[in-house]
């Protein structure tokens, strides 16, 4: 009896941050072998964890039979509004966000691109709304509006090998960590890692309206 051919491989990057659990699950319910580095197999059991793949060798760190198979490409990057005002963001705030929410992302992109151009694969950022812009911690609406021009970048630049790229913007983590419409954000990931013709290039907001509310523009 011939062996049934394996299922298409996601990387989750940031599976251990707010969000990553769920979209993990919501991978593997969908039909996805979910690899992720650097994360306790306790995280979610019945999942596949990668060991810990240092920065400057991202592409060495994932093994030939994931690789083989990788059809997505999941970065969880979410961010927790910090209440600063323009001038109190320090220079290493501004170089932290940057790295967190564009650098690091930029560099899995870049890693798993040769994979994901002969799969014809996706690529799914999963950021917050700051693009939009919100009262404090401006560095991290910058980071935030840089991953929106990435993605759009990605989609021109790789539709002639099927590649589509696109992002979530979800609501900001709150302090106690616990991120509001997890589920939704998960439901989001999988309509977008789905194969086949879709949308690329695009943003999904998802964040219970909150980026509607004219509260945010008032001087606090």
């Amino acid at each position: 009896m011939p062996h049934a051919d394996p299922r298409p491989a996601a990387l989750l990057v940031g599976a251990d941050l707010p969000f990553g659990s769920d979209i993990a699950r919501a991978l593997d319910a969908a039909g996805f072998d979910v690899v992720a580095p650097g994360v306790p197999a306790s995280l979610t059991p019945g999942l596949t964890w990668l060991g810990p793949i240092p920065n400057d060798d991202l592409a060495a760190g994932v093994p030939a039979e994931i690789a083989a198979r990788l059809d997505v490409l999941v970065i969880n990057a979410p961010v927790q509004q910090a209440g600063l005002r323009f001038l109190e963001v320090s220079d290493a705030a501004f170089a932290c966000a940057m790295q967190r929410q564009l650098l690091g992302p930029a560099a899995w992109v870049r890693a798993c691109l040769p994979w994901l151009k002969t799969q014809a694969g996706r690529i799914v950022h999963v950021g917050s709304r700051g693009a939009q812009g919100a009262w404090g911690g401006a560095h991290d609406m910058a980071g935030s509006a840089g991953i929106v021009g990435l993605t759009r970048s990605l989609a021109l630049e790789f539709a002639e090998h099927g590649v589509r790229a696109n992002a979530v913007a979800a609501d900001f983590v709150p302090a106690d960590g616990a991120p509001a419409q997890a589920d939704a954000v998960a439901r989001a990931v999988v309509y977008l890692a789905q194969p086949g013709e879709g949308p690329s290039g695009h943003t999904v907001l998802i964040d219970g309206l909150r980026s509607l509310r004219l509260s945010e523009a008032r001087r606090r």
